[in-house]
Order: structure tokens, then C-alpha cells, then sequence
């Protein structure tokens, strides 16, 4: 069994403990720091450029040279798919390769229109129970609202208390014919929703108020599978070529 060698990545400030001889590539994968790998770590794109920080770097490989100019090589600069870590290393990760091609984080303010939410909000007033009225309290909700035909039972558990605190009147957050939630009193609390593109490159993730339809806030990040490969076809081949590739591939979605 190969030691231990610990690796330290920049600017993300992680450390992770591999066994020696791995390349910085798969040291970085097991480390969930992500790193731009169009090919999956076959040295045939170039773009998984790393800087040795540690002064230990490796001679580089036939492939790095010809990717890296002479003075990126005397500077440090490796292909992370090449270089092998042998002891203890500080790696800087070349941040204009991460950064390529994210979309999504610009989306702020635009209103989908012709979209129509599912979820909507209801206030209603239920008749407490009395001597000749003693149905439980799913069916005095259904009776009001007739329309409703699922309850789930995180929402069951919680209705006795929040009905009788509130004088049996409560806001419903409805999913078409299912409760989703229940709060005390008339709530006009607003209700958003999350919508997620899953992209090959990007990961972007929307924040919509769904009564407006308006998006109030976006974000993306780089997706993590594309360590081991830019399209779908380089990661089913990176998931056959290596005994953990699979497990890799799922834990990076």
C-alpha cells in the first residue's frame, strides 16, 4: 500500500490525505475540489493546468510539453491529469479554466410570464367541534375545502395543535389537491419555489416568487462531473476505465 501524502488546494483552502502516486487530478476528485477536464484526465486538452506551490514538482511528461510553454514549466505549472504526488504538496488551481462558461448568476427581476404556479395559498375559518359535531379534524378540513384529497402526515401530526391554538382558523399552502403546509391565522406570507437546471457544464439554480412569477435571486456553479469529463460520452468512458469511476460519477452530481 502506497503512503499518505497530504495535498493542500488553493484558493479553496482544502487538504485531503491521499495515498502517494495518485495523479492531482484524482487527488482533487477525492478531495471535491473541482478541476476543468474536458478529455477526463486522458492529457489530450490541456486544460486541467495546476501550479506546484511547493517547489516539487515533477519533469514533465511528454504530453505536458506539449501544452506547457518552457517558461509555464519553470514556473510550476503541470497538467493536474499528469502530475503524480509523491510527498506532501501545495497545488494552485488555475481559476480561468473553473470559471469557463457559467450561466445563470446574470438572471434577476425577469418575470415568466404564461407560467401558472401550482401552489397556491388558502385561508379558511373552520366550525369547532360541538356536542354533534365530533368528525376529526382531516374531515372538518375537507369538508370546507372539498377540493383537497391528500394530507400528508408530517402536516396530520402538526393540525390538532395549530387548530386549537388559532381558534380553527389557519392558512392552507396547497399543491393542487395535497397540503404541503399549515400555519396559524391568516398568513399573507409569500411562497417561493426553486427551479434547477442541471446542465452538463453549469449547475443553476433559480429563486421565483410564485405568485409574481418573478425570479428574486440565481446562482450557478461549475458542475462537478465535468472533472471527469466535458460531455456524457467522456464520463460513461471515465466511470469503465476505473474500478471507482462509477461511485465517483454519482457522488459528484
Amino acid at each position: 500500500m502506497n503512503p499518505q501524502v497530504q495535498i493542500r488546494f488553493r484558493p479553496q483552502g482544502i487538504k485531503v490525505s491521499v495515498p502517494s502516486d495518485l495523479t492531482v487530478l484524482e487527488a482533487a476528485r477525492e478531495s471535491g475540489v473541482v478541476i476543468d477536464s474536458i478529455c477526463g484526465g486522458k492529457g489530450r486538452c490541456g486544460k486541467c493546468l495546476v501550479k506546484d506551490l511547493s517547489g516539487k514538482a515533477e519533469e514533465p511528461t511528454e504530453r505536458e510539453k506539449e501544452f506547457l510553454s518552457s517558461q509555464q514549466i519553470r514556473e510550476g505549472f503541470r497538467l493536474a491529469c499528469q502530475t503524480r504526488v509523491r510527498e506532501d504538496q501545495k497545488i494552485q488551481v488555475v481559476q480561468e479554466t473553473v470559471a469557463q462558461g457559467l450561466r445563470g448568476k446574470e438572471i434577476g427581476g425577469v418575470v415568466l410570464d404564461g407560467v401558472k404556479s401550482r401552489i397556491t395559498q388558502k385561508y379558511v375559518e373552520l366550525l369547532p367541534p360541538s356536542a354533534k359535531d365530533q368528525v376529526s379534524d382531516r374531515e372538518r378540513i375537507t369538508r370546507t375545502v372539498p377540493e383537497i384529497k391528500q394530507i400528508s402526515l408530517e402536516t396530520l401530526k402538526k393540525l390538532p395543535g395549530v387548530l386549537r391554538e388559532t381558534d380553527f382558523k389557519l392558512t392552507l399552502t396547497l399543491f393542487e389537491d395535497e397540503i404541503l403546509t399549515i400555519k396559524a391565522g391568516n398568513s399573507n406570507s409569500k411562497s417561493y419555489g426553486l427551479a434547477i437546471d442541471l446542465g452538463t457544464t453549469t449547475v443553476a439554480v433559480y429563486l421565483v416568487d410564485l405568485e409574481s412569477r418573478q425570479i428574486t435571486a440565481s446562482g450557478a456553479s461549475l458542475n462537478r462531473q465535468s472533472s471527469l469529463g466535458a460531455d456524457v460520452i467522456s464520463r460513461i468512458s471515465a466511470a469503465q476505465e476505473h474500478p471507482e469511476g462509477l461511485d465517483r460519477l454519482q457522488k459528484s452530481a
